[in-house]
């Protein structure tokens, strides 16, 4: 396993993020937000359910390359 930043992943990517998480997450694309309405930062979409999504940071740190 690597550790990224959710910033230098690809669009599409797969990641979890924890070691040990039993969720995956795509990295979606980058939402720019609006001032005190909606937080700026990454959309990430849950691998098994597609209505369920994240918003993170650039610099949040998450793990790659890992075994299905």
């Amino acid at each position: 396993m690597q550790t990224k930043t959710i910033r230098q992943l690809k669009q599409g990517e797969a990641f979890m993020r924890k070691e040990s998480a039993s969720k995956i997450y795509t990295r979606g694309e980058y939402v720019r937000g609006k001032r005190g309405v909606w937080p700026r930062g990454y959309t990430c979409n849950d691998w098994m359910d597609i209505s369920r999504s994240i918003q993170l940071h650039g610099d949040t740190v998450v793990f790659t390359d890992f075994d299905y």
